[in-house]
């Protein structure tokens, strides 16, 4: 096979797509949609600026936004409002509704921006009163501004991306866009959860939008990873459920600043009923956050949606059940309680060997986003560690990877949806050669891959430092060799790739040197897998630029009254 261009026949149905794709290559002239976004990359800097030059425009502009009244809740309504508005744009023009769902998730950035005066000055709550009996209850503090921050960056990243790529790819475009916003409302309405009535509401529309995402394509392998997610979902919601029910029998309360108090209260009386409704809770998130053994829904689920979907379903949406458990522990229950249940040693071992084992099954994987899948359930691993440490530290350096994993992750799906719209592999063993052919894309994967693997100068690298240092701290050397060994197992998967990419001929022969040609992708893809790259950078370079702020973040999130 010629792998200098991908052949409609492999994976287009009819020589009419195919055509597209030979139109969108050829397409010379600035579209709608790339005019926007060059005006709204100008706006950006404007009010980037705005803290340099308090009298700027950008300034101004943050100074209306930070009027508005309840700007948390306004961001979840204003991504579901636009659902019906971009179904009715879409029938119309694609284009123009790829402009608007970007232009959405684009203010709501603003927003937050605007929000960032209140956070500084301590957390800001908000209370929505006789929403389904209980109330809805919403908390921005640093910590979730920094969450909701880096979900809103890799949504409108993942929504560029995909402008041409779910063009190119896929049918039924309006639906998948449709999911992927009601998507990034749940996840910003999950992160700002505050009471486990409200966390429990957006989990469940969350499950059944991302069921769209994951079953897009409607074949047989999607539509039956389809249904295990949902099934699986679907058991993790009524394990919480039931967790829900027995709390608030307890202790009368569903706030998580009130729970600690009612949970100590009735803890002597109620010893096995709480601890009951504890474990049923956190079986719900084991679930639906994909954590060893009950991990197995996710990498069929993961691989087999579009790839702008597989980037924010391992980025983010993952996330949201892991920062859920961390307010769950720390703040609703409490450490105290925790210990007097016996669990305090449960989650640790759990990590290591989700670390251990998701990384291992990767290793046997031959087809390439299966493979970055079963590494996620790996990388769920870190993430669990930190909190399972039961220190400031770990859980600070959990929340770091949180935040690098997202960046790491992200190229690498992406990466892998860049390979596929221009040479249609999507195995391991065809990817001889290819960082010849798409020497940008290749590289952003080798810079995902060597974060991965914790190579010097990547995020990766310092998210495993910080979890290393937590673990000696908490008098846990051994875990510092387990993550060790996690890396050796990453670079099994990851390195033979690189190698193969670009020191092996491609399949479809040749002699002589190799020639290197610049990717046959549109700018709109290729300039958000330098952007992820960059960030992977960055990171790993200014580690203390999120480190600082997450450590200043743990005093209101961990003593929120």
């Amino acid at each position: 096979m010629n792998n200098s261009r991908h052949l409609s026949g492999e994976i287009h149905k009819d020589k009419t797509h195919g055509g597209f794709r030979e139109w969108l290559w050829k397409k010379k002239e600035v579209n709608v949609f790339n005019l926007n976004l060059l005006i709204l990359s100008l706006i950006f800097v404007f009010v980037v600026s705005a803290q340099w030059m308090p009298g700027s425009s950008g300034s101004l502009l943050l100074g209306v936004l930070s009027q508005l009244s309840f700007l948390p809740v306004m961001m979840v309504l204003l991504t579901f409002t636009a659902v019906p508005f971009s179904v009715s744009i879409g029938s119309r023009s694609e284009d123009a509704r790829d402009t608007f769902l970007v232009n959405v998730i684009f203010t709501v950035l603003l927003m937050l921006l605007a929000l960032y005066g209140q956070i500084a000055a301590g957390p800001v709550q908000f209370h929505i009163p006789n929403f389904l009996f209980f109330g809805l209850n919403f908390r921005m503090d640093r910590l979730t501004f920094l969450l909701v921050m880096a979900a809103t960056l890799i949504w409108l990243i993942a929504m560029v991306f995909g402008h041409q790529y779910i063009q190119a790819e896929e049918e039924r475009r309006n639906r998948f866009y449709s999911a992927m916003m009601i998507t990034y409302g749940c996840v910003l309405g999950g992160m700002m959860a505050y009471d486990l009535f409200t966390m429990f509401i957006f989990f469940e529309i969350m499950y059944l939008s991302c069921y769209f995402m994951v079953s897009h394509s409607q074949t047989s392998d999607a539509m039956n990873a389809g249904n295990r997610y949902i099934y699986m979902g679907l058991v993790g919601g009524l394990s919480m459920f039931l967790g829900i029910c027995l709390i608030f029998s307890s202790t009368g309360t569903l706030l998580i600043s009130d729970m600690r108090i009612g949970l100590e209260a009735a803890w002597a009386d109620q010893t096995v009923l709480l601890t009951l409704a504890i474990v049923s809770f956190l079986v719900g998130f084991v679930i639906k956050a994909a954590i060893f053994p009950l991990h197995f829904w996710l990498p069929n689920a993961h691989a087999s949606a579009p790839s702008p979907a597989s980037a924010v379903l391992s980025g983010m949406v993952i996330k949201v059940y892991i920062f859920s458990i961390m307010k769950f522990l720390y703040v609703a229950v409490g450490l105290d309680l925790f210990i007097a249940m016996g669990l305090v040693g449960f989650f640790a071992p759990l990590a290591v060997v989700g670390m251990i084992m998701g990384s291992v099954f990767a290793i046997g994987q031959t087809e390439l986003k299966k493979m970055l899948a079963y590494s996620t359930v790996a990388q769920v691993g870190y993430m669990l560690l930190g909190i399972g440490l039961m220190t400031p530290l770990g859980l600070a350096a959990s929340l770091f990877h949180v935040v690098t994993h997202a960046l790491m992750k992200s190229a690498l799906f992406l990466s892998a949806g860049a390979i596929l719209y221009q040479t249609g592999i999507k195995k391991t063993k065809d990817m001889n050669g290819l960082g010849h052919q798409m020497p940008v894309t290749m590289g952003v994967f080798t810079v995902g891959a060597l974060a991965m693997i914790g190579i010097p100068g990547f995020n990766g690298f310092m998210s495993k430092w910080y979890l290393g240092t937590a673990a000696l701290e908490a008098g846990h050397p051994v875990f510092v060799l387990m993550l060790l060994l996690s890396s050796f197992l990453n670079a099994m998967y990851y390195l033979p790739i690189i190698i193969a990419a670009f020191l092996k001929e491609s399949d479809s022969g040749g002699s002589g040197e190799a020639r290197m040609t610049l990717d046959r992708i549109p700018a709109t893809m290729l300039i958000p897998l330098v952007l992820l790259a960059g960030g992977c950078i960055l990171l790993g370079v200014f580690p203390q630029l999120l480190m600082d702020f997450i450590q200043r973040g743990l005093f209101t999130f961990l003593l929120p009254v």
